[in-house]
């Protein structure tokens, strides 16, 4: 279980943190400065950051497990639909209802 939940840790933030790589392209492709681009990464850790404790508390409504396979199949579904955004607020926003969503995995545990 230990080993499961560590999986579920790292790959919450690899999710989080993998436009990091692109952020060069995501300026180019969007015509956006680095500050701006940098915001896909702090649009979805402030997401991540508002979102555990009320996850925690449906955590304890619904059932951890339950909790944990619903945040991460949104955040699945959130992250596949990140790369037809056609504007720059749209991806901004998938990226908060992201992290909103990976806020289920630490506030299941």
């Amino acid at each position: 279980m230990s080993v499961a939940l560590l999986g579920a840790g790292i790959a919450t933030f690899a999710q989080l943190y993998s436009p990091q790589g692109i952020l060069p392209l995501l300026a180019t492709d969007f015509r956006v400065d680095a500050s701006q681009a940098s915001l896909a990464i702090s649009a979805a850790t402030t997401g991540l950051a508002l979102s555990v404790l009320p996850w925690s508390l449906v955590a304890d409504r619904i059932g951890r497990v339950r909790a944990m396979r619903i945040a991460l199949v949104s955040a699945t579904v959130l992250g596949l639909l990140m790369p037809w955004c056609p504007w720059f607020e749209a991806l901004l926003a998938i990226r908060v209802l992201e992290g909103i969503a990976l806020g289920g995995i630490p506030g299941g545990d």
